[in-house]
């Protein structure tokens, strides 16, 4: 099930990653837009905080996700608006 679930929220973050290459160490900045607040903030970044990771190196945009090449990951306080997430890569 668990891989069902990976693969179903990896290709949908991979047909809206651009085709690019990133050579080097990048920092990653998660925003949540959720409808309430009812979930914990972990529960909300953690599973899509690994399937984008996943989804940057299976594309090819980063080589790995280790410490070679990802510093910093923050994690932003959710914000109650229309369910998204916004990233930004630094």
């Amino acid at each position: 099930m668990a891989a069902k679930i990976k693969r179903e929220e990896m290709e949908m973050i991979l047909w809206q990653l651009p085709m690019l290459k990133i050579d080097k160490r990048i920092n990653i900045t998660f925003q949540a837009y959720v409808k309430n607040a009812r979930k914990d903030p972990d529960n909300i970044y953690v599973m899509f905080c690994k399937f984008f990771l996943d989804s940057l190196v299976k594309k090819g945009i980063i080589e790995n996700d280790g410490q070679k090449q990802i510093g910093d990951i923050l994690l932003k306080a959710p914000i109650i608006g229309e369910e998204k997430f916004v990233i930004t890569l630094s």
